[in-house]
């Protein structure tokens, strides 16, 4: 018998942004478990409909662990003397 689902294929870069991502699927950070197969060191098949949300949590990501040169004051918050 054929086993036939919709899915999409995700190529990690890197192994900490694969287990980010296995690590989402455990917590059930997207609503529901959406890891179909784990495939090789690379690769994983995952849920087509979770692709958008996936992103946006990748995005988050790596908002939060990117520096850039003009986000901020580079001498770090204004402190007032009296």
């Amino acid at each position: 018998m054929v086993n036939v689902v919709k899915g999409v294929l995700l190529k990690c870069s890197d192994a900490a942004m694969k287990q980010f991502i296995k690590h989402l699927d455990e917590t059930n950070a997207l609503g529901r478990k959406f890891i179909l197969h784990d495939l090789d060191d690379i690769h994983l098949f995952v849920s087509g409909d979770v692709s958008r949300a996936l992103q946006q949590k990748l995005d988050e990501l790596m908002d939060r662990n990117s520096y850039s040169e003009y986000s901020g004051d580079a001498a770090g918050p204004r402190v007032r003397k009296e």
